[in-house]
Parts: C-alpha cells; sequence; structure tokens
C-alpha cells in the first residue's frame, strides 16, 4: 500500500480541524494575541527610550519595525511568519525565564524578567493552542492559498 506524501500546503486548505464559525471571535483574539506580542517585545526599548536612553537607538528600531512587519504578516495569513512568531516567542520566553531565574537568586527584578518570559510562552501557545485564532488563521490560510 502506497504512502501518501506530505501535502506542502497549509492544513486549512487540506480541510481544518478547528470550526469555520469560530473564525469571527478568532479575528479579535487574534488581534490581541498579535498586539501582545508586540507591545511585550517592544516595552523594554519604549522605558529606555522614554528614560532618555538611546544608546542603540536605531538598531532596536529596526528590530521593533521587523517584528512589527513579521506581525502583520501573520495578520495577513502567511504561514511561515506564523512559525517564525511562534518559534520566536517561545525561545524568546524560554531565554527570558532563564535569564530571569539567574537574575533573581540576587535581585527582585528577576521574577519580572521571568513573569515576561511566562508571558511570551503563553502567548506562543495561544497562538498555537486556541481555537478561535487557530480557525482565523486557518481561513486567512486558505483564503491566501486560493488567490
Amino acid at each position: 500500500m502506497p504512502t501518501p506524501s506530505p501535502s506542502p500546503e497549509p492544513r486549512a486548505a487540506q480541510g481544518s480541524p478547528f470550526d469555520p464559525a469560530l473564525a469571527p471571535a478568532g479575528r479579535i483574539h487574534t488581534l490581541l494575541l498579535l498586539w501582545a506580542l508586540f507591545l511585550l517585545s517592544s516595552l523594554p526599548f519604549l522605558a529606555r527610550l522614554l528614560r532618555g536612553d538611546t544608546h542603540a537607538y536605531v538598531p532596536n528600531v529596526l528590530l521593533t519595525s521587523a517584528f512589527a512587519f513579521l506581525l502583520a504578516l501573520v495578520w495577513r495569513g502567511q504561514v511561515w511568519a506564523w512559525r517564525v512568531v511562534t518559534a520566536l516567542a517561545a525561545l524568546l520566553g524560554l531565554v527570558n525565564f532563564m535569564g530571569g531565574m539567574f537574575a533573581g537568586t540576587t535581585q527582585a527584578v528577576g521574577w519580572l524578567i521571568s513573569a515576561v518570559g511566562l508571558a511570551f510562552i503563553a502567548l506562543a501557545l495561544c497562538l498555537v493552542a486556541l481555537p478561535t485564532v487557530r480557525a482565523f488563521l486557518d481561513t486567512r490560510w486558505a483564503e491566501r492559498g486560493q488567490a
């Protein structure tokens, strides 16, 4: 019996396991998740900027702009951008959590850093596991696949 070859198409084009009726609610959830990821990633830069610290201003602006562009691509329905954002959020969450645990042994701010790491991990998991978000993204992927 021949084994079927894996399809390069996203799951939405193959028939999503998520209910398409959840997609309208997923629009709001996805937007909130993407905004939360953007704010969580750019908050340290903005806080330093408000304190008047302009050291490494240009690289921080470029990184923040690149991440905003990547999140916009997720919103528009790019599967590869969703995978990159999910992987980056999980990796950043792990690094922040570990860094916070190391700093938490000597400073109380380490606990805050660890909480930010857990927030990154939670947002990455929500992008993958929330049925409303996945239904919305699956409809976006299906629309892009048909175009």
